[in-house]
């Protein structure tokens, strides 16, 4: 793509630059007319060399392009928080609609277990959780804490959401609609209160005390939750009642945390000129792309390896079997509601940063990005309902992505040929992408 920036997606940024803040002004004292005149001619050299160098700066920063997309730190972590907290209502009204249980209290984890409940549950929290992710790489940059502790909460952070992830993957009930495993979704649902817990706890006694009450009250919760149920601590009726408040408390620490630092400090987040003088961490375009496909091949070779280790590839003996047969039987649906929900993820951050950078002028290489973030929602739909839980549904998706991205490729190349778009001394590459693309479409 010719563009006079270079695509950068999910970069956070400072809108408050350092050198731009007006200094303090001294007390002014009484010196001697020498002194005074020999302090003014050093006062006038010294601005006129800031003057040039404030210049240079400025001209470096009016000519990146303003942001394309942009949002402050606290709404992307309100946005993060309420995503979860909304997915929990939705599927609890979805329980009581369907009448699966007692209205008061179900666990959080027995609305996930019917359709469309546990369809929800999957892809809502695998996308919620890659939007947590950056909400713990926000806090480490703005924590005011050593070093060593900083990366100690960045690394309870992120393990703490990894395991949150699969939490949604691996429902807690082996009925067909959920086709999940108790012992394995209760030991990652704890562990990522655990690791959560302690995160919130040193934070807030190191940095943040007014937020001690947030954290203790959740490791409270999480210690009753996870008492063993023969030892009587925890009543049942009471479970539900401790993991939502646990769950509540999670997400009001975040929010509260992020406000206290980021917000204060004019943090934003979004989509931008990867030369940005603001840019303090991002993952360009072509970053997110190199995921999706890792994720996209890995899922692939993953499941393939798992299904013949487990005995239940092939289907068919001699015969080649169909990418949905390896994500229908356990483990493999696992595995496939996990990673096709984040590379999707990544794909839509790819896409999106990659439409951005595309000069209005390439009209249909635009159109089929924008389609393409659509293809990329019917990958997400495969992954999140295997075949064996809702055909139709399945196979939705499944035409949504590939009709959706053949249609993507071809108004690319078709977009190339017309309309220009071939960088020069990338011709090689080109013809190699455009083999490829032609090879998809047959």
């Amino acid at each position: 793509m010719r563009s006079t920036s270079k695509p950068c997606a999910t970069a956070i940024y400072l809108k408050t630059r350092p050198w731009m803040r007006p200094p303090r002004r001294a007390r002014p004292q009484r010196r001697a007319p020498e002194e005074a005149h020999a302090a003014k001619a050093l006062a006038e050299a010294a601005a006129r060399e800031n003057s040039k160098a404030t210049d240079g700066r400025r001209k470096k920063v009016a000519a990146a392009p303003p942001p394309a997309l942009e949002a402050s730190a606290l709404a992307y972590a309100s946005a993060t928080a309420l995503s979860v907290m909304g997915m929990i209502l939705t599927t609890y009204a979805i329980y009581l609609a369907k009448g699966e249980g007692p209205a008061f209290l179900p666990c959080i984890s027995n609305t996930w277990d019917r359709a469309p409940g546990t369809y929800v549950s999957r892809w809502v929290l695998g996308n919620a959780c890659a939007l947590f992710y950056v909400v713990q790489v926000m806090m480490f940059f703005t924590s005011g804490d050593g070093k060593a502790w900083r990366w100690a909460s960045l690394a309870l952070g992120v393990g703490g959401v990894f395991c949150l992830s699969w939490v949604g993957a691996i429902c807690d009930s082996a009925n067909p609609d959920c086709e999940g495993y108790d012992p394995v979704h209760s030991a990652f649902a704890v562990t990522f209160f655990v690791l959560y817990d302690v995160k919130m706890l040193v934070v807030s006694l190191r940095e943040r005390p007014g937020l001690v009450g947030l954290a203790v009250a959740s490791c409270v919760c999480t210690a009753l939750r996870a008492a063993p149920p023969g030892l009587g601590v925890t009543p049942n009726w009471a479970l539900a009642v401790f993991e939502w408040s646990n769950v509540g408390l999670v997400c009001a620490w975040t929010v509260l945390q992020v406000r206290g630092t980021c917000g204060r400090a004019g943090w934003r987040l979004g989509m931008t000129s990867s030369d940005d003088a603001d840019l303090v961490w991002g993952l360009s375009g072509r970053t997110c792309a190199r995921a999706c496909a890792a994720l996209y091949l890995g899922t692939l070779a993953g499941s393939a390896v798992l299904g013949l280790w487990v005995g239940y590839l092939p289907v068919e003996p001699g015969v080649l079997w169909f990418i949905s047969d390896m994500w229908a039987p356990v483990p493999g649906n696992w595995l496939s509601r996990w990673a096709v929900v984040l590379g999707t993820h990544f794909g839509y951050i790819a896409h999106a940063s990659f439409y951005m950078a595309t000069p209005p002028t390439y009209t249909l290489r635009r159109r089929g990005l924008a389609i393409a973030l659509a293809a990329m929602f019917g990958l997400s739909i495969v992954g999140v309902c295997d075949e064996s839980e809702f055909f139709p549904l399945h196979v939705f998706g499944a035409l949504l992505y590939f009709v959706g991205y053949d249609a993507f490729i071809a108004l690319t190349l078709l977009g190339d040929r017309l309309q220009g778009g071939v960088r020069e001394g990338r011709a090689a590459w080109h013809a190699v992408r455009d083999a490829v693309g032609v090879a998809a479409l047959l």
